[in-house]
């Protein structure tokens, strides 16, 4: 996800509110400063996000992607902490509610199709971002015709973002429903749609691969990639697969 900072038009948004989604991941609610400036986006964008360091007399700028259903009074965005991110670890732990940020309209391709096919989300942690935005689209339908599969790969399930929506939606929608795959698993976890290790489709139980459905995969390059040659072997059709890879940095 790349965009010239030079060609941004910026406005100024504040930080209305800033929730703990799990011990290193927090959603900041965006809303503008004047009325009007929040352009409704597809599913599955992102915004470039500007803001200034009185600290280190510099700018950080880069993308978010959108974790909200489109609306017209804010954007929802959702930041980890990494060893590695300046702006990441810059909003986790100085910008605050109140704090005001610079941010440009939606752009991305990866984009919830406007269609009836059922619909399989596979995210690695933080990808779960923009699918959380198509998923909570969906559940705003007056009717859903289309089945939905939600599989996470998560490095624990105490550390799991996103967790309250999820289970919120999934006890809302019949159509819903969702597998975790874990890296590491207590013992006696008796939850049939948890798995232990990476995502392996092969391992779900009671469900079969949907050569109908479109698939979204969002998360690390290598994340995708492996889901990605796994359904071209599967013969799932270009035209059914969306990909796309989790990063923050600006050009």
């Amino acid at each position: 996800m790349n965009h010239k900072t030079d060609a941004i038009n910026w406005k100024q948004f504040i930080i209305k509110c800033k929730v703990e989604e799990s011990s290193n991941v927090y959603s900041f609610y965006l809303t503008p400063l004047k009325a009007g400036m929040v352009t409704l986006h597809k599913p599955g964008q992102y915004v470039p996000i500007r803001i200034y360091s009185n600290k280190s007399n510099e700018y950080f700028s880069g993308n978010f992607s959108i974790s909200s259903a489109p609306n017209e009074d804010y954007y929802r965005i959702t930041v980890a902490s990494t060893t590695s991110n300046q702006l990441e670890n810059y909003l986790i732990a100085y910008v605050e509610e109140g704090f005001v940020v610079e941010v440009g309209e939606p752009v991305g391709s990866f984009v919830l199709r406007d269609n009836n096919h059922n619909k399989v989300f596979i995210a690695d942690s933080l990808g779960q971002a923009p699918l959380l935005s198509m998923l909570e689209t969906l559940d705003l339908k007056e009717t859903l015709s289309e089945k939905i599969i939600w599989i996470s790969q998560l490095d624990s399930l105490e550390n799991q973002a996103f967790r309250t929506k999820i289970n919120y939606i999934k006890d809302n929608c019949s159509a819903l429903q969702t597998h975790v795959f874990c890296n590491s698993l207590e013992n006696g976890n008796a939850d049939s749609h948890i798995y232990e290790g990476t995502v392996d489709l092969n391992k779900i139980k009671g469900w079969e691969l949907d050569s109908s459905a479109d698939y979204y995969v969002c998360g690390s390059s290598l994340f995708t990639q492996k889901l990605q040659r796994f359904l071209n072997k599967q013969d799932i059709k270009t035209s059914q697969l969306y990909v796309e890879n989790t990063t923050t940095s600006l050009n």
